[in-house]
């Protein structure tokens, strides 16, 4: 593979956490978890704020041992995309039925006047699969297809600002040299 977030001589694609961008992300989770425990023992409800915190530190400490696994978290190939979180293994273009890149704009306005500005942080790659058979099922895998089914979005739901240079443009190009579909490109607009 050639550096992380470029594509080299055979038109492969690989994406690497963005360090600061992941690292936050945890940070977050920890100082949510401590506000849950001191709310819960403030308000007498240690036990639930306990439960919480706990929750949250699962995922602080989840996140902390992701960014630090070696090797790309997104591989675009010949043979397929890779997203490490979803599955170790290649996921054959015969099995995508879509991708669409959803792009997030927030309307903000002065004197009267609004336009939409992109939200960068927010712009994602959505993969909608075929067969979900020959890709692993562990409990943690099985949760986050659930929970991504009964909100209504893909199994896979690539939240491109925690990719190391992962410009939507890149990443579309790449996936056009290798899927034969075509990908769609969405505008979700909202008011702040």
């Amino acid at each position: 593979m050639s550096h992380i977030g470029e594509l080299n001589m055979s038109h492969e694609a690989s994406y690497d956490y963005d360090r600061s961008h992941f690292a936050a992300s945890s940070w977050i989770a920890f100082g949510v978890g401590a506000a849950f425990l001191l709310v819960g023992a403030i308000s007498g409800l240690f036990w639930v704020g306990a439960i919480a915190a706990s929750i949250c530190g699962i995922l602080a400490t989840w996140t902390a041992v992701e960014l630090n696994r070696p090797g790309p978290i997104l591989t675009i190939t010949s043979a397929g995309l890779k997203y490490r979180p979803f599955s170790t293994a290649t996921i054959d273009w015969s099995n995508v039925e879509s991708i669409t890149l959803m792009r997030h704009e927030r309307l903000v306005g002065a004197w009267g006047k609004g336009s939409f500005i992109h939200e960068q942080n927010l712009d994602t790659l959505n993969v909608v699969l075929r067969s979900f058979d020959s890709y692993p099922h562990s409990i943690g895998r099985s949760i986050s297809r659930s929970v991504s089914s009964v909100s209504g979005r893909p199994a896979i739901a690539i939240q491109l600002y925690f990719l190391k240079d992962a410009l939507p443009e890149a990443i579309t190009e790449a996936l056009a040299k290798h899927w034969a579909g075509e990908v769609q490109h969405q505008v979700v607009r909202r008011q702040a």
